[in-house]
């Protein structure tokens, strides 16, 4: 299945940052209560003569233009506001915690409520794609076909819907998703029906978004993702959960989320009817395949607690999680119906610095925790986290770092990151060491990854990137390993008008292999836009690419207009070429089309690379 590149991207939900001097921050997880106000007597503010402010529109400015109305009241104000989407009339400002009546009374003076806009908003995808070369047993339908629609209402109620076949398979609706998100006012929690994604701290316990952080090919950052509850309704079918679930927060500091799901999974099951891993890849083409698909059922259950001392910067809470099954799970000598674990945090976190601890143990009393220290200044960010996962430790829904789903276990390490920044220049490196508590040989070593890159800029010219990673891995079941030293490099300017030019090389070197691979290519985009009508833009990028051994293979990231990223291996002497067109009316909606031909020899043992999309999309 694709890898869903967007749904990495992580939105921070419910937080407000003012930059003043000696203005407080308020948001989602700030404790209004703690910080009383009231009319400063005496106190006269001059204001123009004007109608009446809109609280719905006010900004901070415009609200401390209305007499007595203090710093922190109006921050609450806007707060509340970003917590709720809208207020429906004055009488909302009575539920803002500590607003008095000489408060109200002045502030519906002054102010006033106009009634949002009805106004729907709709959303709607579908996707042809073909692919070459397919596996030998698709014989029907070769394509993959997807579809997308999304409904967002102005009270915040959201609907998604999402169907997606595979090639080869027959049905359209082989995987199928829904999903509603149905706010509550007034305390900033939301409810979840249908498929829904979520995560929590560091995923010791539960996390079921993608994992991108420390892979092998991608860019190596530690990532923060945002706690909570995210409604889910696209094309991945081992992502979401399937049922109920609620994320309440208020302004107080105890936050709470909690969930059940009862869903079908594609597993392995032996002769003795008991599952040995689960089958990720989605695909139902073949009847062997086929017998994989909905074998057997998974309840899951938790819930997460956060409490927060605003006035020390802390946070602390729980998370427990639980999942049973209707066969049995074979893990080593141990037949499993269920299983269960549970974490606790505690996070530090002010305007430079965050830090957390999390500490975890399943139902069998195994441990993993991780501990890690971010930092940030206006010039540098930096990171290091240091962690422990016991080798039997058994929550198949935790990821996190670089741990796929369900293999979080059997591993210690050390993690830290740097990034520099200034007006023109950025200098990012990473080093990852690790190695396996439980070893297959006294030779084991575990893994390293060391990374490099620099960024400099020339206003109004161009920009250049050069980057250099070495990766030594491991495989703890065979004891195999490999090394890998890779260089990137790029240097883009813009072109008259709109658009770029792009020139770009990698290179790889292997201990497994003699020689160097090496790529070069040249990437190129053209807009054109009529920014009340109509928009164009056409990209072409091409590239040649020699690596005599697929030990020292080359990465060829191939997107595409439903933001579905691919990394494509490159090993033997040939050409690619990408070309994508992406056309977009006012009225109309959009059309994209995408085309990669790969034009590989013979010598390399493989077959070329085809694709051939398009897509569709509609907003109202």
């Amino acid at each position: 299945m694709l890898w869903n590149h967007r749904n990495l991207l992580i939105t921070t939900v419910f937080s407000i940052s003012i930059l003043s001097a000696n203005v407080p921050v308020l948001n989602a997880q700030t404790e209004i209560d703690a910080v009383p106000w009231r009319l400063e007597s005496g106190e006269q503010v001059d204001i123009p003569h004007r109608d009446k402010i809109d609280l719905n529109t006010a900004d901070l400015e415009e609200l401390l233009t209305v007499p007595l109305l203090n710093k922190t009241a109006a921050l609450a104000i806007i707060a509340y506001r970003q917590l709720i989407g809208s207020f429906i009339s004055i009488d909302d400002i009575r539920n803002i915690p500590g607003i008095d009546e000489g408060t109200f009374r002045v502030l519906g003076e002054y102010c006033y409520v106009q009634a949002p806009e009805e106004k729907t908003d709709i959303k709607y995808l579908i996707k042809y794609q073909q692919d070459d070369p397919l596996s030998d047993n698709v014989d029907k339908s070769p394509c993959r076909l997807g579809q997308k629609l999304t409904v967002k209402s102005d009270r915040g109620i959201e609907i998604g819907m999402g169907m997606e076949k595979d090639p080869g398979e027959e049905q359209f609706w082989d995987h199928s998703s829904f999903s509603m998100k149905i706010p509550l006012r007034n305390t900033g929690g939301d409810i979840f029906i249908g498929d829904y994604v979520l995560g929590f701290n560091h995923g010791l316990v539960i996390r079921t978004r993608r994992n991108m952080g420390l892979t092998s090919i991608a860019e190596g950052n530690l990532k923060s993702w945002p706690n909570g509850l995210r409604r889910y309704s696209s094309w991945d079918e081992n992502i979401a959960l399937r049922g109920v679930g609620l994320s309440y927060k208020i302004l107080k500091p105890l936050e709470v989320d909690a969930w059940f799901s009862s869903r079908m999974r594609d597993a392995y099951l032996n002769s003795d009817d008991k599952i040995t891993s689960f089958y990720l890849s989605g695909l139902h083409r073949t009847a062997t395949e086929i017998s994989h698909q909905d074998a057997c059922q998974e309840d899951a259950w938790g819930a997460h607690l956060n409490w927060s001392i605003p006035h020390a910067n802390l946070e602390a809470g729980a998370t427990v999680a639980g999942l049973l099954w209707d066969h049995p799970f074979a893990l080593g000598n141990e037949d499993l119906s269920s299983v269960s674990a549970g974490s606790f945090h505690i996070k530090y976190r002010d305007t430079d610095l965050t830090s957390m601890l999390e500490t975890a143990s399943d139902n069998r009393g195994n441990l993993a925790g991780i501990a890690d220290v971010q930092s940030r200044s206006k010039w540098l960010r930096s990171a290091l986290a240091i962690y422990h996962i016991d080798s039997d430790y058994f929550a198949p829904l935790a990821s996190g770092l670089d741990f796929d789903q369900g293999k979080l276990n059997n591993r210690q390490g050390l993690y830290s990151h740097i990034i520099a920044v200034s007006h023109l220049s950025e200098l990012t490196g990473f080093v990852h060491l690790y190695r396996f508590p439980r070893r297959t040989s006294d030779e084991s070593w575990g893994g390293s990854d060391f990374s490099l890159r620099y960024g400099q800029k020339f206003p109004h010219i161009l920009q250049m990137m050069v980057r250099s990673r070495w990766t030594q891995e491991e495989d703890i079941e065979s004891s195999m390993k490999t090394s890998h030293w890779r260089m990137y490099g790029s240097v883009k300017t813009k072109l008259k008008g709109k658009g770029y030019l792009r020139a770009f090389s990698q290179a790889c070197t292997s201990k497994q292999a003699e020689g160097v691979g090496a790529l070069l290519g040249i990437d190129g985009t053209v807009v054109l836009n009529n920014h009340a009508l109509f928009h164009l833009k056409t990209r072409c990028q091409a590239g040649y690419y020699n690596a005599g051994d697929y030990a020292l293979r080359l990465y060829w990231a191939q997107y595409d207009q439903s933001r579905t990223i691919r990394f494509r291996p490159l090993w033997g002497e040939g050409v690619v070429l990408e070309l994508s067109l992406n056309t977009s009316h006012r009225e109309w909606g959009g059309l994209g089309f995408y085309a990669l031909w790969d034009q590989s020899g013979r010598a390399s043992g493989r077959q070329a690379y085809r694709t051939f999309s398009a897509v569709y999309s509609l907003s109202r």
